[in-house]
């Protein structure tokens, strides 16, 4: 009996673990530059941004909170692997943003180059993540299912949640710190609509 052969674009477990360690790292300095300016950026971690901004909570606890619906979703449309996956990330991402809160400090940050910066750091957060398998949670699974079994790219998906929190950061942010969310969620998302195209990288199994 010949050995089961490896699918050649899947990835080992290790490099899954690399890849969603270094979107953890990529989106928990995002994270943490949108909140020292204040600004939100859609979908889950936009949405915990609020909480954390209106309510005093912690923005790892807000995000653990908000994602726990998501989990059952995950488990019945995504699989256990995914789920576990997405666990592991959530978890990470929560602790990690609070520890790495009490070991950076930015004395000075430009809004327009911040937005810039944070955009791209969370966006390219999210791709790290997608291509091994796993999500941020929230609109994040609902995000990569829709892009593996319907071809609807991810950051339209993450677009159109987007929408939803900024209209609710309409009613709790300044003019400029909204103005400047639209901005950094437009970077985000146009980023992942051009780069997490299943037809050109398969990564996910």
């Amino acid at each position: 009996m010949e050995p089961i052969k490896r699918n050649p674009t899947d990835h080992r477990v290790w490099e899954d673990l690399f890849g969603i360690a270094i979107g953890v790292t990529l989106c928990g300095l995002g994270l943490l530059i949108f909140r020292d300016l204040g600004l939100t950026v859609g979908g889950t971690a936009g949405l915990a941004l609020l909480v954390h901004y209106g309510t005093g909570l912690s923005l790892g606890l807000s995000y653990s909170l908000i994602n726990l619906p998501f989990y059952a979703f995950a488990w019945v449309k995504m699989g256990w692997a995914f789920t576990l996956r997405t666990l592991i990330t959530v978890t990470l991402l929560s602790v990690g943003v609070e520890w790495a809160a009490s070991m950076i400090q930015f004395s000075r940050l430009d809004p327009l180059l911040g937005t810039w910066v944070a955009g791209v750091l969370v966006g390219m957060g999210l791709l790290s993540v997608f291509r091994h398998g796993s999500s941020f949670g929230g609109s994040g699974i609902l995000a990569a299912f829709l892009q593996d079994h319907f071809g609807i790219k991810a950051g339209y998906v993450q677009l159109a949640f987007d929408s939803v929190v900024l209209l609710v950061a309409f009613l709790m942010l300044e003019p400029s710190a909204l103005a400047y969310s639209v901005v950094s969620a437009l970077i985000l998302n146009g980023l992942v609509a051009v780069n997490h195209n299943r037809a050109r990288y398969v990564g996910v199994t």
